[in-house]
Parts: structure tokens; C-alpha cells; sequence
């Protein structure tokens, strides 16, 4: 099995007890296991004791003296030991370079991510994966080289993160993940033959923080969502999630959102709303109350109704805003307070609003452009933002959107909130949803525009955006006077500078300062309101499963008003 070669494991946590295991079970020798002894635990999350192990599965184990195996000591202990292959799982520190020098195949390890490496290097990626509320996971069987997680990729396995996932079964999809990886491509390792392929060059690494254990501390004010995210990150075999009260230390290790039907409007974030026979206790939290199923308290604390848990800052999310910041990625960078800063950015260059089918007459004119492709609420928040800055803008809404209806009366009273404030509406037009579109493109954006106009609650010019544009519309003027096109030539470069956060990125990195500076003449910036009005960073695809979760609840709730059967399943009959 083994080709001749020798092959060691190092590792210190339960994944090692499993991937040692599973290795020896497949049939290859493991010469030696690299493990730190018991004096080194307090450093070390999840450590086991592997020795009793290893001697059951007859593998030497070897104590290397330092774990970072940079003294002389280390060097001296393994400089000479022959190690060709080695397999890393669970050790937590990065391999000296003279180390990977004396092995004649390799060091070869995992590291995992929510996203296709090199983006979520670094730290404790599965427990941060969980506090933002990501879907998936990468595990990669990687070549270890002098790097952090920068090595050529052997293979790749992906799971699911799931809204029960705590970092316990997380961990065990990881360990499974692992072996089979490991296990897939251990022959051609040790053949030689195995392929390789380095990490992308074109795109931005992106490092994950150091946790700390004050990380763990919960702020009740905020959504039970969050707080649940936080507990399940950080259970056991970590440190916990935990709260205090009156100084008293709670460690909460497990829980679930608790109910939103049962109100407690009376009571502030953090207090005990039910304690219970058995121990567990329910919390009233930012948007709700938040069930604590499993918790301990060193001081002997014990729940009562009426308690109140110190709500204290936690700085989670200004750790992985920090740390987007430094790259392009898309997601961060978006709040209520940036996109102020970015109408200031506007005010300090000088740029006046205009619009599509206005003359010219500024020195540096804006067209600040909304597409409305999901919340129309949002857009409304938008609007009063601008409007308190002295800011006109064109909000173009769709005809046939999947998220919303200019029929409905919530959509048609924003959008009237809108006009009154002194914005401009347009259609937000889709090609690729109009039935039976003739072939001219402009006979069918006519036609949607008269229908619009029919639709909307407000008076509209003619000024028309395309939701994913078709080729045929781009740097092209319509041929025709009945509607003007965002993208004109005249709005397009080289006439226009045309900028946009598409997806919540920008594609030439953030325009502040050009901006500021008043570099070009006229700009058009197309802004989606949904990206930005949070007081807090939030992840793209967070933000569209909270779109999706409010518009199931108005239609819930259109369908409580509207049916009497739907309302008596959820509510009971009224009396």
C-alpha cells in the first residue's frame, strides 16, 4: 500500500483520531504520529489524548518539542527521520520550512472554506462560516508550502452548511470530507502522479480573523438569528457563547429561535421571559425570544422570570468587515453610513443631478440611477436619505418583477412616497419576461412603457433601464423618440463615466475618492438600494434570503386578511 514510501500523520484533535484511524483501517503503515503531549492542551481546542490510540493501532508516537517545531531541538528530532509523505489533521500551526524540505513527496493537509480557496484563508473558517450564515463548505486536500493555506490544491469536497448545523456535526462533515479526500488520492501521492493545480492568481485571498473567547460574548438586542448563528459556532469543544447577570458568567452552549407569536413588547433585550422546570430558560432577544436548551454557570447562577442578561457588543462582524475591507470582495462595504458617506463624496465633487431626458446644464452633472430589482421598501428608505442631502434620483421600478407588484398597494404607495419626495420614476424593464416580445427591441420596450404608465400610481417620463441587459440595448440609442435608455451612448463612456455595485461589488474597487475629486464631467452610478440600507455589514446572499423571508411573510399575511381558513390554521378562530 504504502509504495515504499513512509508515511506520518501529526495532529492533536479529534479529526486525527478519525483520519488515523480510517488511514491504518485502509491498509497503509503510518510510521510515526507527530503529537503534542497533555503540557500543551491549554493551547490547543479540542485536544485529545492519541497515544492510547495510536499504540492500539501500533504507531509510534513522537512528541516534537515545541509546536511550532522552530528550536533546534525540533530540528534535530525530525531532520534525519525519513519522512516522505506527511498528513496533517488537526495541527494548528504552520510547518517550519527546513521541515517540508526534508520530506521527498510532501506535507499535505485540509483547509476548508465557504468559498473556493484563496478566499477564507486563515482562521477558524467553519466557525465563521457559521456566524455568516453561509450554505456550504469547501474542504480542500492541499500541498503545504511556506504560506498561510496557500498551497497547490490535490482535490476538493463540498457540504452542506445547514440553519441546525452546530460546529460539532460541522466538524464531523469536515472529518468525513477529509478522509475521503485523502483516501481518493493517497496512491497517486504516493505514485508521484498525483495533479496539482496552484490557487487563482486573479483573485483577492481573503484571511479569516483570529478568534478570541471574548468573541463568543451575546448582545441580546440583536436577531435571534444572529444570536443562534453565534451559539452554534461556537459550542462545544469550543469556549462557548456566553452572557452574564450581575456579573455571573452563563455559558450557553445550545439553543434554537424560541417563537414571534408570543410577544413581549414589555421586556427589554436580555431578560428572562420563562424559566422552566427543567432548566432551560427562553430570552427576549432583538426580533423575538431565543430558547437556551443547554448552559452552565461556574458561580451556580440559576434562571427566574425576570432576570436580566447584560447585553454586551459583539465585535464579530467588525472583524470580517475589517478583513473584506482590506480586498474587492462583494458584501461589505454596503451600510446606511457608507452610502451617506458616498452622497457626501457626490456634494464634496460638485456634481448636480440631472436626468435622461433633461438638458445638460451643470458644470459636473449626476445621474444617480436606482434599478428596484427586489424591495421597493428599501428603495423608499433611499429616497429620504437623499432627500434630507438634497439629492433628485431615478428609481426605475419593474412591470414584472417576481418580488413585488406596482399593483399592490404597499409597492404603489412607496413608489408615490418616492415621486412626492422629488425623485423621478422610470421602468426597470426586462426583456426576457415579456410574453411573446416582438423581435424589434424597441417596439417591445414601447410597449412595456405604455403598460407601465397604465400600472403606476404616479406620472413617469419615458426613461427606461434594462435588468440584465441584452447586447443589442448596450451603448446603443434607441431608434426611436418614445423612450430614452440609460444606456445611451450619451451615458456611457467615453460621453459618461458609468459606474455600479452590481451584486454589491465594484468592479474598479470603491469610487469615493475619484469621486470626491471631481474627476469626471458627467457620471452615471447605478446604486441598488437592497445592498445598502442595513446598519450593519450583511452578506449578499443573507440579504436576498431576507427579501425572500419578508415577502413570504406579506403574503402570509395577505392570506390570514384575505382567507378564513388560512387565518383559523394559524390563529385560531377569532371571537
Amino acid at each position: 500500500m504504502n509504495r515504499g514510501k513512509t508515511i506520518a500523520i501529526a495532529g492533536n484533535q479529534s479529526t486525527c483520531a478519525d483520519t488515523l484511524r480510517a488511514v491504518r483501517q485502509a491498509g497503509y503503515d503510518v510510521a510515526c504520529l507527530l503529537h503534542m503531549d497533555a503540557s500543551h492542551s491549554d493551547g490547543i481546542a479540542d485536544y485529545q489524548d492519541l497515544r492510547p490510540l495510536a499504540e492500539s493501532l501500533g504507531v509510534p508516537v513522537v512528541h516534537p518539542a515545541t509546536y511550532a517545531m522552530k528550536d533546534d531541538a525540533s530540528r534535530r528530532q525530525f531532520e534525519d527521520m525519513g519522512i516522505d509523505l506527511l498528513i496533517s489533521a488537526g495541527w494548528q500551526r504552520l510547518f517550519p520550512e527546513w521541515f517540508l524540505e526534508t520530506l521527498s513527496i510532501g506535507a499535505f493537509g485540509m483547509h476548508g472554506s465557504a468559498e473556493p480557496l484563496p478566499r477564507g484563508r486563515g482562521r477558524s473558517p467553519m466557525n465563521w462560516s457559521i456566524i455568516e450564515g453561509r450554505d456550504r463548505f469547501y474542504t480542500n486536500l492541499f500541498k503545504y508550502d511556506p504560506g498561510v493555506d496557500s498551497g497547490e490544491i490535490v482535490g476538493t469536497q463540498r457540504f452542506d452548511i445547514t440553519e441546525r448545523d452546530t460546529i460539532r456535526s460541522l466538524r464531523h462533515k469536515n472529518t468525513l470530507s477529509q478522509i475521503r479526500l485523502l483516501l481518493e488520492h493517497l496512491p497517486a501521492l504516493l505514485d508521484g502522479t498525483a495533479p496539482t493545480h496552484p490557487q487563482p492568481q486573479d483573485v483577492t485571498p481573503t484571511y479569516y480573523p483570529k478568534r478570541t473567547p471574548e468573541d463568543g460574548v451575546i448582545d441580546w438586542r440583536e436577531p435571534v438569528e444572529r444570536i443562534d448563528r453565534l451559539v452554534r459556532a461556537v459550542s462545544r469543544p469550543y469556549p462557548g457563547a456566553y452572557t452574564t447577570c450581575d456579573g455571573t458568567r452563563i455559558n450557553v452552549w445550545g439553543g434554537a429561535p424560541f417563537d414571534t407569536s408570543l410577544r413581549f413588547d414589555d421586556a427589554t433585550p436580555g431578560t428572562v421571559v420563562g424559566a422552566f422546570h427543567d432548566g432551560t430558560f427562553a430570552v427576549k432577544a432583538g426580533d423575538g425570544s431565543y430558547f437556551v436548551s443547554d448552559w452552565d454557570s461556574p458561580d451556580g447562577w440559576t434562571p427566574a422570570e425576570d432576570n436580566v442578561l447584560h447585553s454586551e457588543h459583539n465585535r464579530s462582524l467588525e472583524k470580517l468587515e475589517a478583513m473584506y475591507a482590506q480586498t474587492d470582495h462583494e458584501g461589505f462595504g454596503f451600510t446606511r453610513r457608507q452610502y451617506s458617506q458616498l452622497l457626501d463624496a457626490l456634494s464634496a465633487g460638485g456634481y448636480e443631478c440631472g436626468f435622461y431626458d433633461e438638458p445638460l446644464t451643470a458644470e459636473r452633472t449626476l445621474f444617480l440611477r436606482h434599478d428596484v430589482d427586489k424591495s421597493p421598501a428599501m428603495a423608499l428608505e433611499m429616497a429620504r436619505m437623499e432627500h434630507e442631502k438634497g439629492f433628485c434620483a431615478a428609481y426605475f421600478f419593474m412591470l414584472r418583477g417576481g418580488l413585488y407588484n406596482i399593483l399592490e398597494p404597499e409597492t404603489a404607495a412607496a413608489i408615490r412616497a418616492i415621486a412626492q419626495l422629488g425623485h423621478r420614476i422610470g421602468l426597470h424593464c426586462d426583456p426576457s419576461r415579456i410574453p411573446d416580445a416582438p423581435d424589434d427591441i424597441d417596439a417591445a420596450v414601447i410597449a412595456e412603457l405604455e403598460l407601465f404608465r397604465k400600472a403606476c400610481p404616479v406620472e413617469i417620463g419615458n426613461m427606461v433601464t434594462f435588468h440584465n441587459p441584452p447586447a443589442e440595448v448596450v451603448n446603443r440609442a434607441p431608434r426611436t423618440d418614445a423612450y430614452v435608455s440609460g444606456y445611451d451612448p450619451r451615458f456611457m463612456l467615453p460621453e459618461t463615466k458609468y459606474i455600479s455595485e452590481s451584486n454589491a461589488h465594484w468592479r474598479e474597487g470603491h469610487p469615493g475618492e475619484m469621486i470626491r475629486s471631481g474627476q469626471w464631467d458627467r457620471l452615471q452610478i447605478l446604486v441598488h438600494p437592497m445592498w445598502w440600507m442595513w446598519d450593519e455589514p450583511v452578506r449578499t446572499t443573507e440579504i436576498l434570503a431576507r427579501i425572500l423571508k419578508n415577502r413570504g411573510a406579506e403574503q402570509d399575511s395577505y392570506l390570514r386578511s384575505s382567507n378564513s381558513l388560512w387565518q383559523q390554521f394559524h390563529e385560531g378562530p377569532r371571537s
